[in-house]
């Protein structure tokens, strides 16, 4: 997984800096791309974390959406998110394909938005933010500026859980609450689940 790499990537790197050998450069702003419900935040805050036990990112984080950042009107939106962003270290923003909205224009608040981000994250290499969303949703967000491309290098993919695995999380869930069901409820409940 992309923590397990993180740790290696550092552990190689302490080694060729060991040995005065060149190392590239660190990036480790990421693009979560799944549906709702896998896990995408958690795995944020746990990405932090261990940036920051790794010595990596400053432990200040922040979880964002469009309506945090959006200013009230032009002009308003760069200096609210300049503002936000030179207060963390490390930054989510779910949903984040909802700052750029197809056919917007270049006046867009979503567009200053992500002009706003890739000036941040250019002028401070060791800011990271995390975005996370639907995968077609996000390559449109990431395709609206090539900038982004080239400043989130780790994409992370979330696969929808199987049958299997929403049954073990209901069994946990109804474990915890000290409840039980009998298997044609269990199974109804799966595949309402499955349906959706």
């Amino acid at each position: 997984n992309g923590i397990r790499r993180m740790f290696f990537r550092q552990q190689f790197d302490m080694a060729r800096d060991a040995s005065n050998l060149k190392t590239e450069e660190k990036r480790y702003s990421t693009v979560m791309l799944g549906n709702p419900g896998l896990g995408k935040t958690t795995f944020a805050r746990k990405k932090a974390e261990f940036l920051f036990a790794m010595g990596e990112a400053g432990n200040r984080y922040a979880e964002l959406t469009r309506e945090n950042l959006m200013g009230q009107f032009i002009g308003h939106t760069e200096a609210k998110i300049t503002a936000l962003l030179s207060m963390v270290d490390m930054v989510f923003i779910d949903e984040a394909y909802n700052l750029v909205e197809p056919g917007s224009s270049s006046n867009d608040f979503g567009k200053k938005v992500i002009d706003a981000l890739l000036t941040a994250v250019e002028n401070n290499p060791n800011l990271v933010v995390f975005m996370a969303g639907y995968p077609k949703e996000m390559e449109g967000l990431i395709s609206s500026n090539p900038g982004l491309r080239r400043r989130f290098g780790i994409y992370e993919n979330f696969e929808d859980m199987t049958r299997d695995q929403l049954g073990q999380v209901l069994d946990m869930m109804l474990g915890k609450g000290q409840m039980k069901i009998d298997d044609d409820a269990r199974s109804h409940i799966l595949d309402k689940l499955d349906a959706c």
